[in-house]
């Protein structure tokens, strides 16, 4: 099976489990089923916040009220931002599912105001801080390559050097999420034209170039990956010979940065540092998003937030000097 496969099928396990520990799980699968145009990670994350959210009413689907979804809504205030959207569309693809099904007299949700996406100052400073720098990659790197932590540490971490290498270069190098580096199988690299073919967010197909640099790590990863494991058809491959796991690729990722002092590393700080490297050489935030397969740039402009305010205070800085 391959990396897509694999990782759908994860995906739907967890929406049975859910579906099945819910009271609500005759709705839950009618509903799941009415989104089947969807991405099954959003599919998931939808009937969570649904079963959730009928949880709090206490009550039979087909008895909401407006003020219902509104209470829910408010009962979110105190979370983050993305949350609270996040919960909204939820609500509404709801609230279209109960009106289509002939369940509700009309779509609920269409009076229910959506809510601004607003950052809190501590979620600016976080992502301020959520990349490395051209100093810490240095670092993170030869932690990979030397190991890190106890001498027993270091001992396993130097079984799986080729792997450990292969991953963490590849995803600074192409900013892929963690789901895409789950999915990845040997046969989505090809040396012939040096790119990386992967299924990504929404379920797009993309192509990435290879760094120059970096095949040479890829194909050392390859040959011993081989000669252990050849018929499995995962690029990254766990010591049991199985797939890796999204927890174990994070889990590879964060200890490789245990000592880079106030940062705690996963896949995703490798992907903001990816983008916000490429900001700094280009300072073309269109670029950038286009770079990170982001749907608008709004959502770049989270990634390289502390630039863009060093950009401003460099601009406040000439004009300064113009003016006076």
């Amino acid at each position: 099976m391959n990396g897509y496969d694999t990782y759908e099928n994860r995906v739907r396990e967890k929406i049975d489990v859910r579906i099945k520990n819910s009271n609500y799980g005759s709705y839950l699968r009618s509903f799941s089923n009415h989104m089947n145009a969807l991405a099954e990670n959003t599919v998931l994350n939808y009937v969570n916040l649904v079963n959730e959210f009928l949880s709090f009413t206490g009550k039979s689907p087909e008895k909401l009220t407006m003020e219902d979804y509104d209470n829910f809504m408010v009962s979110k205030r105190d979370t983050v931002s993305g949350t609270q959207v996040l919960t909204y569309h939820a609500l509404s693809h709801f609230a279209s599912f109960m009106y289509a099904s002939g369940k509700a007299d009309k779509n609920l949700m269409e009076y229910v105001r959506r809510p601004k996406f607003r950052e809190s100052r501590e979620t600016v400073s976080k992502r301020e801080r959520g990349y490395l720098t051209e100093e810490e990659i240095k670092v993170f790197l030869n932690n990979v390559k030397n190991g890190c932590g106890n001498e027993l540490a270091k001992a396993k971490q130097k079984d799986w050097v080729e792997r450990d290498m292969c991953l963490v270069l590849i995803a600074l190098t192409t900013g892929l999420r963690r789901a895409a580096l789950y999915k990845l199988d040997v046969d989505d690299i090809d040396f012939e034209n040096n790119t990386i073919t992967v299924v990504d967010k929404g379920d797009k197909i993309q192509e990435y170039d290879i760094a120059e640099n970096v095949v040479p790590y890829i194909k050392a990863w390859l040959e011993k990956r081989n000669a252990n494991s050849p018929s499995e058809r995962a690029l990254f491959l766990s010591n049991r010979g199985t797939r890796m796991t999204a927890g174990s690729i994070y889990a590879c990722v964060k200890k490789y940065g245990a000592d880079i002092e106030g940062k705690s590393i996963s896949p995703h700080k490798l992907r903001a540092s990816y983008g916000t490297a490429l900001y700094e050489k280009t300072h073309d935030i269109y670029f950038v998003s286009k770079a990170m397969g982001h749907a608008g740039v709004e959502v770049t402009k989270r990634y390289i937030r502390g630039k863009e305010n060093q950009i401003r205070k460099d601009a406040a800085n000439m004009i300064n000097g113009v003016v006076f």
